[in-house]
């Protein structure tokens, strides 16, 4: 694995698997973090069973919603959060 991939776990057609992926590149009003721990909740079991998740679903998905781990990155116009910070959220891609 390099530095510009990452390990996921994606859905399939044949449901979930661990793949490696891209990673992302945070836009000017995000962050990237480093996921240390991810929850597995009712909106997760509904995506594996093939629903959606507000936009969120479908072949390909990166799955989990909920996490906490460490900024890694900041961009542009993100204030009052740097590296190294301990964060938590409910957003796609925790299992990433």
């Amino acid at each position: 694995m390099t530095a510009s991939m990452m390990k996921a776990v994606v859905l399939g057609a044949n449901g979930c698997k661990l793949h490696e992926v891209p990673r992302p590149q945070p836009g000017p009003d995000q962050i990237l973090a480093r996921v240390k721990a991810g929850v597995l909740n009712r909106a997760d079991l509904g995506v594996l069973a093939g629903g959606m998740h507000g936009s969120h679903g479908g072949a390909g998905v990166v799955l989990g919603w909920e996490w906490a781990g460490e900024v890694v990155e900041t961009n542009s116009r993100v204030t009052g959060i740097k590296p190294v910070d301990q964060v938590m959220c409910s957003a796609p891609g925790a299992f990433a």
